[in-house]
């Protein structure tokens, strides 16, 4: 969301989300540095959660937590 390099949304693939998807403490981003230390969980209400893809191979989030079906946007789950 909001990445740039000559992106824009939507492109057409299915089920994206054109929406930002409310980060905790998510900060306005000036440089790439802003992403250090950065919590990416999703806030309460977040549109990326429970609607992502879900893929039988990848079962488990980023930090080992459970993916439901169908799994939130991102790494990890909220």
């Amino acid at each position: 969301f909001g990445i740039g390099h000559g992106f824009s949304c939507p492109t057409g693939f299915p089920g994206e989300q054109c929406q930002d998807p409310k980060f905790v403490g998510e900060p306005v981003f000036t440089k790439e540095s802003d992403l250090d230390n950065f919590n990416f969980k999703h806030s309460p209400g977040s549109p990326a959660v429970g609607a992502g893809l879900s893929l039988p191979s990848v079962t488990l989030d980023y930090s080992g937590a459970s993916r439901p079906n169908p799994p939130s946007i991102g790494a990890l789950e909220p």
